[in-house]
C-alpha cells in the first residue's frame, strides 16, 4: 500500500518525485526501491505530458469544433500563468530549464519547453536532470531533519 502512495505521489503534479520521497522516507521505504520508482515515474510523466502538449497543439489546428476552440483557450490560459518562468528560461537557457524543473516541478518545466517551442529530446533531458536535482536534495533533507529528529527523542 506504501508504494501505491509512492506512486500516485510521484505522479501527481504538486508532489512530484520530491513529495514521494520525502513519503517514503517516513514510510519507510528501501531507497534502492523509493529512488527509482519516485524518479523514473516523475520522468514518465513530465515527457509524456510534453509530448502530449506537442501532439494536441499539432492536433487541434486541423480542427474547427467547440473542442478544439475550448483546448486553443485552455493553451492561452496555460501561457499567460507560465510566462514569468518562460522568462527565466529564455534568459538562462538550458539552465533555466534546469532550475524551472528542479525548483518549480516537471510539469511547469514541460509546460515552458512546450510554449517555447524547444526539442523535445532536449527538453526531457534538461527536465529528468533537474528532477535528479530536486530528488536527491530532497533525498538529503529529508534524512537530515528525521536523524536530527530522532536523535532529539534519544536524548
Amino acid at each position: 500500500m506504501k508504494l501505491i502512495h509512492v506512486t500516485l505521489l510521484a505522479l501527481a503534479p504538486l508532489s512530484e518525485a520530491r513529495g514521494a520521497i520525502v513519503y517514503g522516507i517516513k514510510a519507510g521505504i528501501p531507497l534502492f526501491i523509493l529512488l527509482p520508482l519516485s524518479i523514473s515515474l516523475n520522468a514518465i510523466s513530465a515527457s509524456l505530458t510534453l509530448f502530449l502538449l506537442k501532439f494536441l497543439a499539432r492536433e487541434i489546428k486541423n480542427y474547427k469544433n467547440k473542442t478544439a476552440r475550448f483546448l486553443v483557450k485552455l493553451l492561452n490560459k496555460i501561457e499567460k500563468i507560465s510566462a514569468k518562468k518562460r522568462r527565466l528560461v529564455e534568459k538562462f537557457g538550458a539552465i533555466g530549464l534546469v532550475f524551472v524543473s528542479s525548483l518549480f516541478g516537471a510539469y511547469s518545466a514541460s509546460i515552458i519547453a512546450f510554449l517555447l517551442n524547444l526539442e523535445f529530446k532536449k527538453s526531457c533531458m534538461l527536465i529528468i536532470l533537474g528532477i535528479l536535482i530536486a530528488s536527491f536534495l530532497s533525498l538529503f533533507l529529508s534524512l537530515n531533519i528525521f536523524n536530527q529528529y530522532f536523535n532529539q527523542l534519544k536524548l
